[in-house]
């Protein structure tokens, strides 16, 4: 995909003007596929390894189409996608006691089987 495209995708999505931080990535995900790409991406999270694996999904959801990821700010890396997952071994909200440093620090790119996965995770979502 050429740049001018990806920058005029990343525009039509700002123009939906969505929140999709704080717990509402996933609800913006599925607006952003259906609007943008007429249901034809697919849903991934860049989550915590450790906490998805305990039923948590804690991290970031976003769209990909083509080799492209996108939110609601636009396009994304990989890369800042996955960050999403990476958690603060210090932080209260992540107690459990095989939790540790290395666990805080794997996250992983889980895809969605489709939009009703998304939204069976989504009761359990959980942002950093």
């Amino acid at each position: 995909m050429k740049r001018s495209e990806v920058e005029a995708i990343s525009k039509r999505i700002r123009a939906l003007k969505l929140y999709g931080f704080g717990g509402a990535c996933g609800l913006a995900a599925i607006v952003i596929n259906e609007k943008i790409f007429g249901g034809n991406g697919d849903y991934v999270g860049g989550l915590n390894d450790f906490w998805f694996k305990h039923d948590r999904a804690i991290g970031h959801v976003a769209v990909r189409f083509g080799d492209h990821y996108w939110d609601s700010k636009g396009v994304l890396t990989e890369q800042k996608l996955l960050h999403w997952g990476v958690l603060d071994i210090q932080d209260k909200d992540y107690r459990h006691p095989d939790f540790d440093e290395y666990a805080a620090q794997k996250a992983a790119l889980i895809e969605f089987d489709d939009e009703r996965d998304l939204q069976k995770w989504m009761k359990n979502w959980i942002i950093k």
